[in-house]
């Protein structure tokens, strides 16, 4: 997030084990600690234009699309941009873990 957000605003989405929520990527939010004695799963798939490639960072944006596959279309030969300029995440440390850096988020401190 490049922006501060009106937390307020928050809606609270509730579900059992195996449920599944589409959202928009653009869509800021995050989840509540865990604390059972049970490890949380989560399955991101996320879909993008055959054009729609990530602006290098570093590492980790090498180790993201390892896992990318082209379901549907021909492979680009370009790369598409919109915009004048771009926000770059700045990890200050490293993390295995995405709910540690939404912990990281909620306390308002740069990941």
């Amino acid at each position: 997030m490049t922006e501060e957000m009106d937390r307020s605003a928050a809606i609270a989405l509730t579900g059992k084990a195996g449920d599944v929520i589409f959202m928009s990527s653009k869509t800021p939010h995050a989840s509540v600690t865990n604390n059972s004695e049970s490890a949380r799963r989560t399955v991101i798939a996320g879909y993008r234009a055959a054009d729609a490639f990530p602006v290098y960072f570093g590492p980790k944006t090498h180790e993201a699309e390892l896992m990318v596959r082209q379901v549907q279309g021909v492979p680009a030969e370009n790369a598409r941009f919109e915009g004048d300029k771009i926000a770059i995440p700045q990890y200050l440390e490293e993390s295995a873990s995405l709910y540690k850096l939404q912990e990281q988020t909620v306390r308002n401190e740069p990941i």
